[in-house]
């Protein structure tokens, strides 16, 4: 069996696919994405992912995630949105440190932000960055 973005799961990573995404958020909606791949592995896979979502949502960024069980223990997501307007660097909903850490055992304001930072020659690649 291959990987994604190439056997059964192919249609995860093309055009129509996230059109009706877009379809099917609300104008505030956001929607994240598995992206397959992370910045060490098949980074060229992530730029063309990256395109595919930018030709339909205005807003798309890249953020990363630590999954040890994954191949290399990251893995990027996509994350686009429906509204020009919105950040998605920075949460929707926020909760003072405190009520986070009683909610939330591996996530917090600050590892959200940080998520979308990539290495110098990633962003460039990905981001066009200079």
């Amino acid at each position: 069996m291959k990987n994604d973005p190439e056997g059964p799961a192919e249609a995860f990573f093309q055009q129509d696919y996230f059109k009706l995404l877009f379809n099917a958020l609300t104008k505030d909606g956001v929607v994240i994405s598995q992206a397959s791949e992370n910045v060490w592995l098949k980074l060229e896979n992530l730029r063309k992912l990256k395109d595919i979502c930018s030709s339909i949502f205005p807003v798309v960024g890249l953020s990363h995630c630590t999954i040890p069980t994954y191949t290399s223990g990251q893995l990027a997501l996509m994350v686009c949105g429906k509204n020009p307007e919105i950040s998605l660097t920075k949460p929707v909903r926020t909760l003072s440190s405190e009520e986070e850490s009683k909610l939330f055992k591996y996530y917090n304001k600050e590892l959200h932000s940080a998520s979308f930072v990539l290495p110098t020659w990633a962003d460039i690649v990905i981001n066009d960055a200079n």
